[in-house]
């Protein structure tokens, strides 16, 4: 990959190219990553470490793999109740640990999810709040619905915890649906946010005001919003809810017209008197509301 070349020797990183996927090196260490997510190339690079110390890697001789180049089980590092599944890119834990050291998070909270992805951050929200509490989840990338689905009910089955309700739609503005492109990996968005790519499809759209509507929700004890550069629409579309129920939220940021999400979004919180602040100290660039 020529345009990753002078990245990739910055780094001390090799990369390799084989017939369904391509391989990063870094010393005795490999990152495997599908050639359908050629897109996520630049931020593995970026972020070697990070992906390769997410799980538990293979030896092959002397050279330990990670490989997220196939739908697989992965032994996540700091989440030992079981193996999860992912269709891509694992869910490293040090992000839902961030989400989880600001909440707080008691028995009986109610908590929203939006961008659940392989519902790992449900989970750990989901023994959190217990089985008074509710966690409502939703992901719109059919691929990794799949696999939330699977690890979420793995879990109820061990934990005996059936608090979470999952959700196939995509959070928006509105509920009219919306072109999504569907690639199974952590950057699934709508289409018109992150260009066509994967298999796009049209996808159901639901709005703040929908969640609670459909769930019958009178109150929001935490939010927390991935939903890969939609966040402005959702917040703008949302502000009299959100200054009716003053849930604390922690939204990972975006670039959306090469502009950091956590801008505007923290502007238009602000104005509905939340107190906003950012963190780039983790894994992610997250933004704190309460």
């Amino acid at each position: 990959m020529s345009k990753y070349a002078e990245l990739a020797g910055s780094r001390g990183i090799e990369i390799y190219q084989h017939d369904t996927f391509f391989e990063l090196v870094h010393g005795q260490e490999s990152v495997r990553i599908s050639r359908g997510h050629a897109v996520y190339l630049r931020g593995m690079l970026l972020r070697f470490d990070y992906y390769f110390s997410a799980v538990e890697p293979y030896f092959m001789g002397e050279l330990a793999v990670a490989d997220y180049s196939s739908p697989r089980y992965h032994r996540l590092i700091g989440f030992d109740d079981f193996p999860a599944f992912f269709h891509s890119y694992p869910e490293p834990m040090s992000s839902s640990a961030a989400y989880l050291d600001f909440a707080g998070l008691k028995p009986g909270d109610f908590v929203l999810d939006l961008g659940a992805y392989a519902g790992m951050a449900s989970i750990l929200f989901s023994k959190a709040v217990g089985s008074e509490g509710i966690v409502v989840s939703y992901e719109p990338d059919p691929f990794n619905y799949q696999a939330a689905l699977r690890n979420t009910a793995l879990h109820a089955k061990l934990s005996r915890l059936t608090n979470i309700r999952l959700h196939n739609q995509a959070i928006w503005k509105d509920q009219d649906g919306i072109e999504f492109s569907c690639d199974g990996n952590m950057g699934s968005s709508a289409a018109q946010i992150v260009g066509q790519r994967g298999q796009v499809k049209e996808v159901e759209t639901t709005t703040l005001a929908g969640i609670l509507n459909d769930n019958q929700l009178d109150r929001v004890d935490f939010l927390k919003i991935d939903i890969e550069g939609a966040e402005i629409e959702v917040i703008k579309h949302s502000l009299d809810l959100l200054r009716a129920l003053r849930p604390a939220i922690v939204m990972e940021s975006h670039r959306v017209n090469n502009v950091h999400s956590a801008v505007e979004c923290a502007e238009l919180l602000s104005g509905i008197s939340y107190t906003v602040w950012t963190s780039d100290g983790c894994s992610d660039y997250l933004l704190f509301a309460r």
